[in-house]
């Protein structure tokens, strides 16, 4: 494998790119200024692609809701034994996330990198699931759920998805249900890791106190120089209506003040830059219009209908996106109400030009300090992979980003006919 370098014109930083003979994209960004490494492999394949069609057959196969974080927790088994032991042994930290489209495993450490990004590299490439595994594993992920539960914001979340959405799998608990995970068994594991765990659906992402050749003699040595042509399964996504399932709803917990979460249902994004103006869009035009800064938060804190927590969040990819907004209040329906009017009426006209240009330098900033965090940096260079973005275009794709551009992507996003409140109230 040999690798091109790239140079960062804001920055200065050095990029290494490369694609080994399997597949397997790799970024290399080396940091002089750091002692500690990091390193992700994330894979294109997460919770929502629950029926598939493998490589090489017609029909397609349906696997339990659930099965993406059950095999992210399997992986760290194998036959020599329980890799977190190794990385600790090795002195680094391990961790992995499934969500709703991706899957990844990381680690940073400030000794001994090649032996950690060979056993990150084995981690991920070379399964061993039996049945005996599988069953130990059931009552720590049925723990696991129930913890979700018992978790108000959680819960509010899920409802929000469940409500927006009426047959995408992204309405689906990632962990899946108590039920669901018991119909997994090692030969369902063994079939979903051969359909989605291939190196061409997979990029390992570097950063710190790195050599790259090191690290490209470390994946050779790994994964071999043969060809791999197995490819990435094709997902089966059920066609989305734009309206949404429910409209409202309301849950009782043991919260001592109601929480309030509203959801918008976006359009599926047509490209990784479309998800891009989607996602920044929105993210511009909530915050202009509800941050702590707009006049509404003013009013609305003054009033005692919110707290410190009102927050949002937008999420945008080729087959759905959605914006969340929310936090807790004492009275639910007056909040919801008041939320829905300000971002209708500040969507009514171009947002003004300092507040977007403000917002989008705060951005910029966010994306200049992720250069100072190895995980950061990792998670966000995949990210872009996976999106077909440059981490380098993304200051000249923020220019992009006019009021009028902001508008017609947020209005997009935010339609007041595709909206859904969750209400977590105290239970009686």
């Amino acid at each position: 494998m040999r690798l091109r370098e790239r140079l960062d014109p804001v920055c200065g930083e050095r990029l290494y790119e490369g694609t080994t003979e399997g597949g397997l994209a790799v970024k290399v960004m080396p940091r002089g200024t750091v002692t500690r490494s990091c390193a992700q492999l994330s894979l294109d394949y997460g919770s929502v692609d629950r029926r598939f069609i493998p490589d090489g057959r017609v029909r397609p196969v349906t696997v339990p809701s659930g099965i993406a974080h059950f095999l992210e927790h399997k992986m760290f088994e194998k036959e020599r034994g329980d890799l977190f032991n190794e990385f600790s042994r090795l002195g680094a930290s391990a961790n992995a996330m499934t969500g709703h489209l991706t899957t990844s495993y990381v680690f940073s450490a400030s000794a001994d990198f090649d032996a950690c990004l060979d056993t990150l590299l084995e981690l991920v490439f070379e399964p061993h699931f039996t049945d005996a595994l599988v069953e130990k594993e059931l009552g720590i992920i049925d723990e696991e759920i129930r913890g979700y539960d018992d978790s108000a914001g959680w819960r509010g979340y899920r409802g929000v998805l469940e409500g927006l959405y009426r047959r995408h799998p992204v309405r689906e608990d990632i962990a899946g249900t108590s039920e669901t995970i018991r119909q997994i068994t090692a030969k369902t594991l063994h079939l979903v890791h051969d359909a989605f765990y291939v190196p061409s659906n997979a990029v390992l992402c570097v950063a710190g106190a790195v050599d790259p050749q090191a690290v490209v003699a470390s994946v050779d040595k790994r994964l071999g120089t043969d060809v791999d042509r197995r490819v990435r399964a094709a997902t089966v996504t059920p066609a989305e209506p734009a309206q949404i399932k429910r409209r409202r709803r309301k849950i009782g917990m043991p919260v001592a003040l109601p929480i309030l979460q509203l959801g918008f249902k976006g359009p599926g994004a047509r490209s990784g830059r479309d998800a891009f103006r989607l996602e920044t869009a929105a993210s511009i035009a909530l915050e202009v219009i509800l941050g702590e800064t707009s006049a509404i938060h003013e009013e609305l804190y003054a009033e005692g209908l919110i707290g410190d927590d009102l927050s949002s969040s937008v999420r945008a990819d080729r087959s759905m996106s959605y914006a969340l907004v929310g936090g807790q209040t004492p009275e639910p329906n007056a909040l919801e109400r008041r939320l829905l009017a300000a971002i209708e009426d500040g969507l009514s006209r171009d947002l003004p030009a300092e507040d977007v240009e403000r917002v989008g330098r705060r951005i910029l900033g966010d994306y200049v300090r992720l250069l100072d965090s190895m995980e950061g940096l990792c998670g966000h260079l995949a990210d872009c992979h996976r999106s077909g973005l440059d981490l380098f275009s993304l200051p000249g794709a923020m220019s992009e980003m006019s009021p009028s551009r902001v508008r017609k992507y947020a209005r997009s996003m935010l339609a007041p006919d595709r909206v859904t409140s969750v209400s977590v109230v105290p239970k009686a």
